[in-house]
């Protein structure tokens, strides 16, 4: 596998697998900036916030994405899988698997999906 080409560039990374939900900005292989996100409970609101004040803080571009697939929390990893697949589509951009740390372990996807930890413990509706 390549890996030269797919370093080059500048790439948003997105890890929220952890209670510590964290994002880079990769510029030709190293991180340039990142950010921790410590509020789980409100994740959802926060991550693209988070994303856009840091990109531009370093007046920073997306020429492609990065994220950890898991395994991880459930909740944690459909919020910043979905939040990576979408931006990569909605850029038009390519993404790539990445490990924990942010460094590329697959070819272009066309999306990612999540590895979870276990099955989600989602509770049964409340008979009336």
């Amino acid at each position: 596998m390549k890996t030269k080409g797919k370093l080059a560039g500048r790439s948003l990374f997105i890890n929220c697998a952890t209670d510590q939900a964290k994002i880079a900005l990769f510029s030709d292989g190293k991180i340039i900036a990142k950010k921790i996100i410590e509020s789980r409970s409100e994740l959802s609101d926060k991550l693209l916030v988070e994303i856009n004040q840091l990109a531009e803080k370093h007046h920073f571009y997306f020429e492609s994405i990065r994220v950890f697939s898991g395994p991880g929390s459930y909740t944690g990893l459909r919020v910043g899988i979905t939040t990576a697949n979408f931006l990569a589509w909605s850029l038009k951009i390519p993404i790539y698997k990445a490990d924990a740390g942010g460094n590329i372990i697959s070819e272009k996807k066309d999306y990612i999906l999540p590895i979870y930890l276990q099955d989600p413990h989602i509770t049964k509706p409340k008979s009336t």
